[in-house]
């Protein structure tokens, strides 16, 4: 009975020795284990979410170490990967940012020549706009020069007959005569008026060459690049008095709505409709237009939108023609009439200040083009 009793308490013993042996062992497998598992859980969120170098301290069994160690292998190697990613990608970027640099100095430079090229075309009209103010100036100098000489001889009269009276000289003196004579030789009154009219006939003239000049300056002004209030009505007619000499045989009906003002580059808005009235100018002189060559423009604004319609009754534009005049370096005209950029890039300058620009027509009805443009806000304007 005694054996019986001992056998069972060293089986007890026994028994409660491997509980405990097994609770350490749990234990220790939960610390070592269970904690790496959860720190590599942790650890593969974060590389997830994009921190790099992330490492986890190997620790339990040995394989479990041996995938911490496989992680921390991964993980240096993504983030070298990253690194060497990240370096091509600046790399990139600064290729890209140079092209678009050459792109848009291409760009200007084709925006620049379009622009000569149109003034080269227009330039045989430019120069018969300043050559008529040019031509009545130097006829009313011409006029001018004989009534000054008049002037000053009967002045320099007037002088002795004013000091022959002083000294008392008789009327029959020959101050006196000299004086009369110089008078009547010419119609005084006449003179007076006429120098009046030729002074104010001049002054209208050397405002009109101004006015070209300026106008010319403006548009080939390459400086000017930054967006500002604009007056698209005075915008228009300065691209009306530009390319005044090739619409010279045409009638221009103008019809201007006063709409609000729009933000955009002056000499370029200029260029797009300068593009326009001309292209209008050429349509007029091709075959199958009309007899009576007519150019509409009217510009309105329709709520937050401000519109200018350019309109002929020239021959039209054929449906596959029309689908391709924005086309860069398309163009109808014959070789060295025109470079093809002029609708391609006024369709540009419009999109860059938020606009578009549009065309309707048919085959025997002439063409519209709308220039649609946002206008400026007060509160823009203010800022």
């Amino acid at each position: 009975m005694n054996l019986s009793a001992e056998l069972i308490a060293i089986l007890g013993l026994t028994g409660l020795t491997l509980v405990t042996v097994a609770a350490l062992t749990v234990r220790w497998f939960h610390l070592h284990s269970v904690g790496t598992l959860s720190a590599l859980q942790t650890a593969a969120l974060r590389l997830k979410a994009g921190e790099r170098a992330v490492q986890v301290d190997p620790r339990g069994p040995k394989s479990l170490r041996q995938f911490t160690e496989l992680f921390n292998q991964m993980s240096t190697e993504v983030t070298l990967r990253d690194e060497l990613l990240e370096k091509r990608m600046l790399a990139r970027n600064a290729e890209l940012l140079d092209a678009l640099t050459k792109l848009k100095s291409t760009s200007d430079m084709l925006m620049q020549h379009e622009k000569m090229a149109s003034l080269g075309r227009l330039a045989a009209g430019v120069a018969h706009e300043i050559n008529n103010p040019t031509g009545y100036l130097l006829s009313n100098l011409t006029t001018l020069e004989g009534y000054v000489a008049y002037l000053v001889r009967l002045a320099a009269a007037g002088d002795e007959a004013v000091a022959a009276a002083r000294a008392g000289a008789a009327p029959s003196d020959p101050a006196f005569r000299d004086y009369l004579a110089i008078r009547d030789s010419d119609d005084l009154k006449f003179v007076v008026g006429d120098l009046t009219q030729l002074l104010g006939d001049s002054q209208r003239g050397a405002n009109r060459i101004r006015d070209i000049v300026q106008g010319l300056r403006n548009f080939a002004h390459t400086d000017a690049t930054v967006p500002v209030s604009c007056d698209v009505d005075q915008i228009v007619r300065d691209s009306l008095r530009v390319v005044g000499g090739k619409l010279k045989g045409f009638k221009v009906e103008t019809t201007y709505g006063n709409p609000p003002q729009v933000l955009a580059v002056p000499g370029r808005l200029e260029q797009v409709f300068v593009n326009l009235f001309s292209n209008a100018g050429d349509a007029l002189e091709s075959p199958g237009a009309s007899e009576k060559g007519t150019i509409w423009v009217h510009t309105w604004n329709s709520g937050d939108e401000v519109f200018v319609a350019v309109r002929d009754n020239g021959a039209g534009i054929a449906p596959e023609v029309r689908d391709r005049i924005f086309e860069p370096f398309f163009t109808t005209k014959e070789v060295g009439a025109g470079t093809g950029l002029g609708l391609s890039i006024s369709l540009g300058i419009l999109e860059e200040s938020g606009g578009t620009l549009t065309v309707d027509s048919e085959p025997g009805s002439g063409v519209c083009f709308t220039v649609r443009l946002p206008a400026l806000t007060e509160l823009e304007d203010a800022s």
